[in-house]
């Protein structure tokens, strides 16, 4: 490990226990790796399989519309992820031009997307093979963890199985489900039964990705990182993640690490605060100015200096005079940087940064149950509306996807969006119409937004269903011995009584507590 690579290590928080118990390494490697890998790779081949059999009954039926659509929709995430994946400038080999390696990679890449199934079950091989590796060298503890970090290695594919539950379950769910609701009776029933099998498993795909995302961002904060690779041809810490602040001045020295962010911000942490406030005295050849307002210092312990800081640095030396704002938006690591000789700083106040360890096996068990429940009640509540009324369902759903637009900018807290972020909530925006991830933005009151979205769902499902039930059971003659919306009705009753009671059992014992990772200095309100 290098010197910068010590000086950036995050502070992982691991979880190694069920339901309280500590795991032994060998059990440890089952729960969170093997079982993972296998059950996320039989996941694959049947979805695929469901999926592809469902092109194929619907153009054996001769209704090409549907079979192209699905098949569309199968081809979605590969598409989504090809497009990010040329369009990051940082993964292409060379900066300028359009060499050698520049094309060579362009085509690897076009063949990988190509030949999307066979790429993605060689990740899950190889997730497999080094989960067995680990097991058989589990007494030894450098292969073991050699072979654990193999398991965990970033790549590529791992973002086309993120996009795969969003952007080829969500409307694969919503489409043969409108099929069925449509044309059941025309339809033969092998076409049924690969449907509802196409439904099921794009549910427990949409159900596995949403519980490993839904704190995401607070795990992140306890050393969980994106699966997907995403190379920088600098050499840097791959805990370092693009934060928003404002460009440094040209007077500003910043320690010599190797990899600055696109705008302009460097990292550091207390420990590298003594050294750099000598380093840029030493540079000055004069003692930088104090900022005369903080002759009189508050005692409370709200401005006392870190640790690190306040031990390494004479007493006569004021570290704040010299420290700009110093925030921590994505990692525990926090962010300094040296403002120049004429600018003033005021203390700041110490706030705990606190992540969130991942769940035990038994926790995204829980978690799984809860969310698919809740998608099932979901989609059924709008596919079912959408069938009495088609125009009333859009307006319901964008009047929902601007609530959660409003509510996004509003938590950004700017009104000026770039473009590749204005994306970013376009997309989300609609995965919030069907669950709740914390992706890419840490949620400030984590109560607040998800009570808030979950009450508004089940209020927006009961109050569709009874509006079609009600309607439709005084309108239609036969509607009584029509089982299968009244199916759709008390399913949709079941599965949120199922989903509370699974998110309540989730909350009260399997949720794991915070944990403090690090400190964030503040701005104080003068």
């Amino acid at each position: 490990m290098t010197k910068s690579e010590s000086i950036y290590k995050r502070t992982v928080v691991v979880t190694r226990t069920i339901l309280g118990y500590e795991l032994s390494a060998k059990q440890d490697v089952i729960a969170n790796y093997l079982i993972p890998a296998i059950t996320g790779c039989l996941c694959y081949i049947l979805l695929f399989a469901a999926d592809l059999g469902t092109v194929y009954r619907h153009f054996e039926e001769e209704n090409p519309v549907w079979a192209s659509l699905t098949l569309l929709f199968m081809f979605l995430p590969v598409i989504g992820c090809f497009i990010w994946v040329i369009s990051s400038w940082e993964l292409w080999p060379e900066i300028e031009g359009c060499g050698r390696n520049n094309v060579k990679w362009a085509l690897w890449k076009v063949l990988q997307h190509f030949f999307f199934p066979i790429w993605s079950m060689w990740r899950y091989a190889e997730k497999i093979f080094w989960s067995i590796e680990a097991l058989i060298q589990i007494n030894d503890e450098e292969k073991k963890d050699e072979a654990l970090e193999n398991v965990n290695a970033p790549r590529i594919i791992e973002f086309y199985l993120f996009l795969q539950a969003f952007l080829q379950g969500i409307p694969q769910i919503i489409l043969q489900i409108h099929i069925l609701l449509r044309v059941s009776t025309l339809i033969d029933i092998s076409t049924i039964y690969i449907q509802a099998s196409s439904i099921i498993l794009n549910l427990i795909k949409l159900s596995i990705t949403t519980t490993q995302y839904q704190r995401f961002k607070s795990q992140k904060l306890g050393g969980k990182d994106y699966p997907w690779f995403k190379a920088y041809k600098y050499d840097y810490c791959p805990t370092i993640d693009t934060v928003d602040a404002a460009v440094p001045t040209r007077r500003q020295f910043v320690p010599q690490i190797s990899k600055v962010d696109k705008k302009g911000i460097v990292y550091a942490t207390r420990e590298n605060a003594a050294r750099l406030k000598l380093e840029v005295e030493s540079r000055n050849n004069t003692p930088l100015p104090r900022n005369p307002r903080m002759t009189r210092r508050p005692s409370s312990d709200l401005y006392m200096l870190p640790s690190g800081i306040v031990e390494n640095v004479d007493k006569n030396i004021d570290v704040m005079d010299v420290l700009r704002e110093t925030s921590v938006i994505d990692g525990p690591q926090r962010r300094l940087f040296v403002g120049s000789d004429d600018e003033f700083v005021y203390p700041r106040r110490l706030n705990d940064i606190k992540g969130l360890p991942e769940d035990d096996i038994v926790g995204k068990f829980i978690a799984f149950c809860w969310w698919f429940n809740f998608l099932i009640a979901r989609f059924l509540a709008i596919c079912s509306f959408a069938y009495f009324y088609p125009k009333d369902i859009i307006w319901l759903m964008s009047l929902h996807f601007v609530i959660v637009e409003a509510f996004l900018l509003y938590d950004v807290k700017t009104i000026f969006v770039r473009h590749t972020r204005a994306v970013f909530f376009i997309f989300i925006g609609l995965i919030y119409i069907f669950c709740i991830i914390e992706f890419m933005k840490k949620f400030k009151n984590v109560k607040f937004v998800y009570y808030g979205f979950f009450t508004l769902v089940f209020i927006e499902n009961f109050t569709m269903c009874g509006v079609w039930f009600n309607s439709s059971y005084m309108d239609y003659d036969g509607f009584v011995n029509d089982w299968w919306y009244q199916y759709i009705f008390y399913m949709v009753l079941i599965c949120t009584l199922l989903s509370m009671s699974s998110m309540i059992f989730y909350i009260i014992i399997n949720k794991p507590k915070s944990v403090v990772v690090d400190e964030e200095v503040v701005p104080n309100e003068i």
